[in-house]
């Protein structure tokens, strides 16, 4: 009797941790200087909040590596110096990155599996950058399916590159002041 009840404790164990893993969400708050956040999540429901620098901080950098399914990525970086990444392979997909102050620096890519030439079956991408003030740089690369597109920054160097490969596309960048350049491609 004690075996039957250890092994149905084991397979409890074991399903209970599955489904744990299955609606993988994640959330990291940093305050400091030259934090670093990375995530990598693969596969089904996934979602993750990256927020840096509400207080006196700088030199943060985050990554989110999204790979499958329901994908949702935010980054909200707050003070001087920052660095984002966002990758999304593949299903739902959804980003936005919001900086603010000096250097930034942000970039998303949503693709598919496929490596250097994609074949595009990446899905509902959706995207947005925002960034505010100082030597602002961002950039954002779709390939495939209901593709949207916006990147807004607003004062000093702020430079913009958007690409779009196949379907539905939708773009928007508005720059507002300084030294602003920007590279649209949409094939």
């Amino acid at each position: 009797m004690k075996k039957v009840f250890f092994l149905i404790g084991i397979l409890l164990l074991c399903f209970s941790g599955m489904v744990l893993a299955v609606g993988n969400e994640l959330e990291i708050k940093q305050n400091g200087y030259q934090q670093i956040a990375k995530a990598v999540q693969d596969g089904t429901d996934n979602e993750v909040y990256i927020e840096q620098g509400l207080n006196d901080t700088e030199s943060n950098q985050a990554y989110i590596y999204q790979y499958g399914n329901e994908n949702i990525a935010n980054i909200g970086q707050y003070n001087q110096d920052n660095y984002s990444y966002i990758e999304q392979i593949g299903d739902s997909n959804d980003v936005s990155i919001e900086q603010k102050g000096q250097a930034n620096l942000a970039n998303i890519l949503q693709s598919d599996y496929s490596g250097i030439f994609y074949n595009f079956i990446c899905y509902n991408n959706d995207a947005a950058i925002n960034q505010n003030g100082d030597n602002n740089w961002a950039g954002i690369e779709q390939f495939g399916y209901n593709n949207e597109a916006s990147i807004t920054q607003i004062n000093n160097n702020n430079i913009a590159n958007i690409l779009q490969i196949g379907s539905n596309k939708n773009i928007g960048i508005y720059q507002y002041g300084n030294d602003t350049a920007v590279e649209i491609q949409m094939f």
